[in-house]
């Protein structure tokens, strides 16, 4: 749910946004043979790269993640760098007890 007002909440303020969702937070089941792990970051990429190609102004790019996205947005950004064209970003991950 978190994902979800947070989006929304970006749509409202800048007029675009786009989102993607793991491990069926997209309120779907995942009907795909594979499932989502920490180094699967073919969505993303392709995802950063299209908006990159169809970018028709200067508007930044932000990208905010959560658990399982975060590792994926961390990783993306070290793989692309400064290619990914991202102004800001913040990744938050909860911590576990051992």
């Amino acid at each position: 749910m978190f994902g979800l007002l947070e989006y929304l909440y970006l749509l409202h303020i800048f007029g675009i946004g786009a989102g993607v969702n793991f491990r069926g937070c997209s309120g779907e089941v995942n009907q795909q043979p594979g499932a989502y792990h920490l180094g699967f970051t073919n969505d993303l990429k392709l995802l950063l790269t299209e908006m990159v190609q169809k970018q028709t102004s200067t508007k930044p790019v932000y990208l905010s993640a959560f658990s399982l996205g975060a590792n994926v947005v961390v990783k993306v950004l070290g793989e692309l760098g400064t290619a990914a064209k991202v102004s800001r970003y913040i990744c938050l991950h909860p911590t576990e007890k051992v």
